[in-house]
């Protein structure tokens, strides 16, 4: 396992009354990508902004390339490009000079410009006013703005609202390709699960202020979920779950059983159990679960 960059110990934060967020902690490691999901409201945003110092977490510890952040705050964002929310920018300007006055606030290289606008593809629309931009461009020059200080670690707030399928499949390949080109560490939230499958190697799943997953997708969406379709789906019921299996569902009028498998060698004792208990079985098979059908069940959603 590579080194942990980012480390967040039992951070919580209330608004009010309302726990936003609720003992989290997560690891980040080197050269992945992060991808960080929930439902609106799930804490997300609130969790990116404790860790980029914006928002004071009411417990619990951040600490970025091995310090911590409330000692280091300016050291270390200067290692850290963001895009949370919507992107802002001068309006009146263009792209190149919306990047110029970053570039210049913080004493950047010129080529650095230049090589922002290359990585987000719009370095032959660098001389146009940013208020004559697509949205699909202005999401791409908020991104080319975390970017143009080439920071070792990039946080992305939801960088597909908005965009058209051409848009999206434009930006999931444009992170896709931040770590191996320039050897950055990128965490990317969103509600868009699709996307997110194809994207992070890594995820966790915020669900009420809590995180109630993170590890390897892979890992997560390897297990399959089996269809059985028996002459007693009461009995096939009772009988998957004295053997320990776990989120039955059946339709009796269908007569078919749907279960969850960790391994795929068990359905073969299944299959054996249901024939000794005299229950006929018509047909049986499994599908791979995807990402939405993991979150929804995670999350406890209809």
């Amino acid at each position: 396992m590579s080194e942990s960059l980012i480390k967040i110990q039992d951070v919580s934060k209330k608004f009010g009354s309302q726990t936003v967020l609720n003992g989290i902690s997560m690891n980040i490691h080197e050269g992945e990508i992060y991808g960080f999901l929930g439902k609106n409201g799930a804490g997300k945003s609130t969790l990116m902004k404790v860790m980029l110092g914006l928002l004071k977490s009411d417990s619990g510890s951040v600490n970025i390339f091995n310090q911590p952040l409330q000692k280091n705050r300016a050291s270390i964002l200067k290692n850290i490009g963001a895009l949370i929310e919507e992107p802002a920018f001068y309006p009146d300007l263009t792209g190149e000079e919306n990047l110029r006055v970053i570039k210049n606030l913080l004493d950047l290289p010129e080529e650095n410009i230049f090589e922002a606008l290359d990585t987000v593809g719009l370095r032959k629309a660098g001389n146009k006013l940013v208020k004559n931009y697509s949205l699909g461009m202005k999401q791409r020059l908020g991104i080319a703005l975390a970017l143009v200080k080439m920071p070792k670690i990039l946080i992305l707030d939801e960088p597909t609202n908005g965009l058209d399928p051409e848009g999206m499949h434009q930006m999931r390949e444009l992170i896709k390709e931040l770590p191996q080109k320039y050897k950055m560490t990128v965490l990317i939230s969103s509600h868009l699960l699709s996307e997110m499958e194809q994207i992070a190697g890594t995820i966790g799943i915020l669900n009420g202020g809590k995180l109630i997953y993170q590890g390897p997708i892979n890992k997560l969406v390897e297990k399959r979920k089996y269809f059985i379709k028996s002459s007693d789906v009461y009995r096939t019921q009772n009988t998957l779950q004295a053997m320990g299996i776990l989120n039955i569902k059946s339709d009796q009028q269908k007569q078919v059983t749907e279960f969850n498998l960790e391994n795929a060698k068990d359905m073969s004792k299944v299959l054996k159990k249901l024939v000794l208990q005299d229950i006929d079985i018509y047909s049986a098979y499994g599908a791979k679960r995807t990402l939405e059908d993991i979150f929804l069940e995670l999350t406890g959603s209809d």
